[in-house]
């Protein structure tokens, strides 16, 4: 009795979503929601499995930039600014943790290690990493949105 009784109600709900016109809505959030958890996923895993690679370049461009490495972290920054006002501005939602702590510690960490010498801090290492970071999970947003938008015409 109780079963039916709930599926009275999921079926009356889902009536009046589709009367509405709200359905379509639900739908659309709930396809977003789970985009979002996909390009996060993909995004750890890319550093993840990338981390070496991300590692080297960070240290090479540190020890021939080491004056302008403040130019090149606002630069960074700016990008990313960028596209994220694009994301959002086509309502796109954006998970600002886009990577694992731990992750970002050991980029960190071998960063420091291999630098030793340089006269940098751990905090601009630490910036440099999170921006990258955060600069490799907006394009994969903004390239998922460009898809999607692209089979939408």
């Amino acid at each position: 009795m109780e079963n039916q009784e709930k599926s009275k109600t999921v079926q009356q709900t889902v009536s009046e979503l589709i009367q509405t016109g709200e359905f379509k809505k639900v739908i659309e959030r709930i396809i977003e929601e789970h985009d979002l958890k996909i390009c996060d996923l993909e995004t750890n895993l890319e550093i993840i499995l990338t981390k070496s690679k991300i590692k080297e370049g960070a240290i090479k461009f540190i020890k021939e930039n080491i004056n302008k490495i403040d130019e090149e972290i606002r630069k960074i920054k700016e990008e990313n600014e960028k596209t994220s006002k694009e994301l959002k501005g086509h309502e796109i939602q954006i998970d600002e943790n886009t990577l694992n702590i731990e992750v970002q510690n050991y980029l960190i960490n071998k960063i420091m290690k291999e630098i030793k010498g340089e006269r940098i801090s751990e905090e601009k290492i630490k910036e440099l990493v999170e921006e990258e970071c955060k600069k490799r999970y907006l394009q994969k947003r903004k390239e998922k949105n460009e898809r999607r938008e692209g089979l939408a015409n």
